[in-house]
């Protein structure tokens, strides 16, 4: 086990930048670059090199360094997610073999150990326990959660800080030495990622790509099962961790279905881009977005210790409310 002090923390650092700065101009090499059209703003072609860094990371996470056998088949089924995700980068891939990859990857983790079992105990209700449908639930949740955080990677920086700020909540909910433990890693990796997403130190840009967002979005999707089958934390106070993202990707997809578009398209039909089109400010858009995800886990957090089914409730009126006003605000701008 390596040992988190000063000295090995700054080796892992000095790693992961060297690395970082190979795998820029391997992309530049092999044209693993992400081209600004329309839709994508930035000024010149940028290296996606982001999700690489990470697949490589993960691989050696679960190969190499963590013991624990259900948290290896988290690390490495997210980094063959992450392969995915970059040919589609390179080759934009068919988009029923996509699915048919995803579903695969994601099937093997479920039935290896990492399904939901049950939803929780509630006054009125009592236990919903899944049984047999437990699987095919599972599934859909992780799928959904990834292509949450895909939908959300549309602006410098998003994801990488949506992804630390609710992995620190998962943490906080834990107290899992264990996961402490692997997320130092993953920390270090996304802060350095972090900042090659922003110019104030003047170095050259990367992006996560598909590979890194699907990569990022799958594995917290397995972490929040984790927390809730291996570490008993209850599955509505874990799904309060990434309640804006949850709300945000079905009500994209709601309003696209009222409006006749079509469904997993890319588009500027995101929270993030209109908040960014008012200030202008990728670090302004992330905070903001963040706040509204933070703000959304208290409410939750907060409503779980006076009564679980309050907690519950108020997910599922929260959501309506959020798209009903979202509707409101799109539709207005349309």
């Amino acid at each position: 086990m390596i040992e988190f002090n000063i000295i090995n923390t700054f080796l892992i650092l000095i790693m992961v930048f060297i690395l970082n700065f190979i795998l820029i101009k391997v992309s530049f090499k092999f044209n693993l670059l992400d081209y600004p059209d329309n839709r994508k703003k930035h000024a010149y072609p940028t290296p996606y090199s982001g999700g690489i860094l990470l697949i490589i990371f993960f691989f050696i996470l679960g190969f190499l360094i963590i013991q624990n056998n259900i948290l290896k088949i988290i690390l490495i089924t997210s980094a063959s997610i992450g392969i995915i995700g970059l040919i589609d980068d390179k080759f934009n891939l068919n988009a029923i073999y996509k699915i048919v990859l995803l579903l695969l990857i994601t099937s093997y983790s479920v039935f290896n150990g990492l399904n939901i079992v049950t939803l929780g105990t509630y006054d009125y209700i009592g236990n919903l326990n899944l049984g047999k449908f437990s699987y095919f639930f599972s599934i859909c949740c992780i799928l959904l959660l990834t292509n949450a955080f895909n939908y959300n990677d549309g602006i410098d920086g998003l994801t990488i800080i949506t992804f630390l700020i609710s992995s620190s909540l998962i943490l906080l909910l834990t107290g899992s030495a264990e996961l402490n433990y692997l997320f130092k890693f993953i920390f270090i990796i996304l802060s350095v990622l972090l900042l090659f997403n922003y110019s104030f130190l003047n170095l050259r840009k990367i992006f996560l790509g598909d590979s890194g967002s699907l990569l990022l979005g799958f594995f917290f999707s397995l972490m929040m099962i984790y927390a809730n089958r291996y570490l008993n934390i209850d599955a509505i106070l874990i799904a309060w961790t990434v309640s804006y993202l949850v709300y945000e990707f079905i009500s994209t997809n709601l309003y696209r279905i009222l409006k006749k578009k079509k469904l997993f398209a890319g588009g500027e039909d995101h929270m993030h881009f209109w908040i960014f089109k008012k200030n202008n400010s990728t670090i302004y858009t992330s905070l903001l977005i963040n706040l509204l995800n933070l703000c959304f886990f208290l409410i939750g957090f907060y409503s779980y210790k006076i009564n679980e089914l309050l907690s519950l409730l108020i997910f599922v009126l929260l959501f309506f409310l959020y798209f009903f006003l979202r509707y409101l605000l799109f539709k207005k701008m349309s």
